[in-house]
């Protein structure tokens, strides 16, 4: 609906440009792919287009595009491969019916006036996903991100505090999908059952896990039963959590299947909006820690904060963990609500954001 309330049809083809794609792994990869499938099951048509500094993996799914640019998109390192310019507008322009979506800022903003030139602006739209790590924000991140989101018709943003750190406005606020009828059907917690932890996400400092470790050195030392953690991923962390393996620390190989974590321990500690969705979704106990103001309003804000343990010290997990193993079942009433707005958060309902947001501005 136009602002002079004139009904608009919602675009039926579109293309979402992303710098990573399965098979590589990732959050923006599972989002790119997740909302993809539920477009098509919505009767939208759509291609994907990654720029990436590797050749094309084999086995390619239908319907991807794999344009090899440097790592670390910069205007330099683009005008330098003309080849890859002429391939990228070539694909972009290929239907002029179909909406343009970039996937993060570092994506879109080196090709702003490349698009500018072409006349594709107008039909361009981006969402942010996260931050980059970095506390506080860089000004020359803040201002591209500031730049894509004024030259895009529409934005999406994953997360309010992309508000409150990147000065951006957003036209739809996202936390994430899940694939809500696999993980729904998980058999639920009982009070009772052996008190199972696991990390899963980057092995970054950023993510919180030295605090998540420290909280479990400091478990070894105290009374009762103890509490085990097994942590998945990798990460810059490895060598750090190798060191903690003994005792109630476990360092795990990397599965094919996240979800059979979410299946086998009952407490998630979730480094990324994705892990804490989906393990809510499965009616897991949800941890997630910060370490500077940034990170405790990415968690803070979030919808569900209110039934999952948002931690700034080892203290706090400590607490938590103390608080599961002497009265879980208040514990898991907590996180009930939680637990409903979750299985709220299906693909289809992502999908439909993304062509509400698109048809909002045709």
């Amino acid at each position: 609906m136009t602002p002079d309330g004139t009904r608009t049809s919602a675009p039926t083809r579109y293309v979402m440009i992303t710098k990573s794609y399965a098979p590589l792994t990732g959050g923006v990869e599972r989002h790119v792919g997740g909302v993809h499938q539920a477009l098509g099951n919505l009767g939208l048509s759509g291609r994907i287009v990654v720029l990436h500094r590797s050749p094309a993996p084999e086995g390619l799914s239908s319907g991807v595009e794999w344009i090899r640019f440097p790592a670390g998109l910069s205007r330099a390192r683009i005008f330098a491969r003309p080849a890859a310019i002429v391939a990228l507008l070539r694909t972009l322009g290929r239907d002029r019916t179909a909406v343009l979506h970039f996937h993060d800022a570092a994506t879109l903003h080196p090709f702003l006036p490349l698009l500018r030139a072409a006349g594709l602006l107008r039909k361009t739209y981006i969402t942010f996903h996260g931050w980059e790590g970095k506390f506080p924000p860089e000004p020359t991140v803040i201002r591209q991100r500031q730049e894509c989101e004024r030259a895009a018709v529409g934005t999406m943003l994953v997360g309010e505090f992309i508000r409150r750190w990147y000065g951006a406005k957003g036209d739809v606020v996202t936390y994430g999908a899940a694939d809500v009828k696999t993980l729904a059907q998980f058999p639920a917690v009982a009070s009772g059952e052996p008190l199972r932890a696991a990390y899963v996400g980057r092995l970054e400092p950023d993510a919180g896990l030295p605090i998540v470790l420290d909280a479990f050195r400091r478990l070894r030392g105290m009374p009762g039963a103890p509490i085990r953690l097994s942590v998945f991923g990798s990460g810059s962390l490895e060598s750090l959590v190798r060191k903690e393996q003994r005792g109630n620390v476990t360092l795990e190989p990397a599965l094919g299947d996240i979800r059979e974590v979410y299946r086998s321990f009952p407490i998630i500690f979730a480094s990324g909006y994705l892990t804490i969705l989906e393990a809510l979704c499965a009616g897991r106990v949800v941890f997630a820690c910060y370490d500077n103001p940034l990170r405790k309003e990415y968690l803070t804000l979030h919808p569900a904060a209110s039934s999952f343990y948002v931690c700034g010290s080892a203290a706090a997990v400590a607490d938590g963990l103390i608080d599961c193993r002497d009265a879980f079942s208040d514990v898991l009433s907590r996180c009930g609500p939680g637990w409903t707005w979750a299985r709220e958060q299906s693909w289809e309902r992502l999908a439909g954001e993304y062509r509400s947001l698109w048809s909002a501005h045709e």
